[in-house]
């Protein structure tokens, strides 16, 4: 005898069973593997953005009129008006690192990129953060250092880190210079937002195709 369609179980509950025809489940193989390389496709789109951007990020810090290069940069979560809620026009932690979590900061240097984020955040992170470029710090745990601390570790004397200053409270501004002072490293308030400048060079290009809002450096 031959079958036209073939039996699959679903439930055991009352012998619940459907069929589907073989040309059904050709339809549906096939559906599988488009998806499969749709999203291989939206992973290499999406390194090559996170690639860009950090490019763009770190020629700007070389040419940052300082006297000398920012040697890193440390992006907050937080908008000049350290709201609870962040509009899209200050999203710019989301923005250069892709990661969309209420709570976290980017730190990057010339040869690395950092997010610091707590408990809540891990699973979303490594989930959104290209592992090739991004290293998680997995804020809270045995082994990971402050922003600071890392910022010390790996800076040498002399060397320059950007910030917004109208993006941190005035304490942790403060606190934050005096730990980077004993090391000899100078936190530089930027007279503009490096962030903001990528973006709008970015999404003027069309690479974020236009979804990242209006743009604007710090207030």
């Amino acid at each position: 005898t031959s079958f036209s369609h073939v039996w699959l179980e679903v439930g055991r509950k009352g012998g619940e069973r459907h069929h589907t025809s073989p040309a059904k489940s050709k339809r549906s193989k096939k559906r599988r593997a488009e998806q499969k390389r749709e999203v291989v496709v939206n992973m290499a789109a999406r390194s090559l953005s996170a690639a860009r951007i950090l490019k763009s990020v770190r020629d700007l810090m070389k040419n940052y009129q300082t006297g000398a290069p920012l040697a890193c940069i440390i992006v907050p979560t937080d908008d000049p008006h350290l709201s609870e809620y962040v509009s899209e026009r200050y999203k710019r932690r989301h923005f250069v690192s892709r990661f969309t979590g209420s709570q976290g900061t980017a730190v990057i240097t010339h040869d690395q990129a950092c997010l610091w984020a707590d408990g809540r955040y891990f699973l979303q992170a490594e989930q959104q953060l290209d592992p090739s470029m991004w290293t998680l710090m997995k804020q809270h745990t045995d082994g990971c250092p402050t922003v600071e601390e890392w910022v010390r570790n790996t800076l040498s004397e002399g060397d320059a880190v950007g910030v917004d200053a109208s993006t941190f409270s005035y304490s942790t501004y403060e606190s934050m210079q005096k730990k980077l002072d004993k090391k000899g490293i100078k936190l530089v308030p930027t007279s503009f937002n490096l962030i903001d400048v990528v973006r709008a060079q970015l999404e003027g290009e069309g690479e974020e195709g236009g979804s990242g809002g209006k743009v604007g450096g710090g207030e």
